[in-house]
């Protein structure tokens, strides 16, 4: 899109400096991958959001997600099945 080769070069060493590439060395060419899966990446982004905004409690999270509209029985199912599978219950 109109990106220089340098702009691009730098974007990508930055990347890999803040952990989010792997780089490797193929000749005189930086081969780039990506540091963590996607899986990973969501879960680390969704930790961020919780840490940031809701100074680390999901329970501030969820209660904001739903707005007080309350959950539906199934819903609340799902969760409560979620809960006790992480907690070993």
């Amino acid at each position: 899109k109109g990106w220089k080769v340098q702009t691009v070069s730098t974007f990508l060493t930055r990347l890999a400096d803040k952990g989010a590439l792997r780089v490797e060395k193929r000749g005189k060419a930086n081969v780039y991958f990506p540091a963590v899966t996607e899986a990973e990446y969501h879960e680390l982004e969704a930790r961020h959001l919780v840490d940031s905004k809701y100074h680390g409690s999901v329970l501030d999270f969820l209660t904001a997600f739903y707005g007080g509209k309350g959950l539906s029985p199934q819903e609340a199912a799902e969760l409560k099945r979620w809960f006790d599978r992480e907690a070993g219950v």
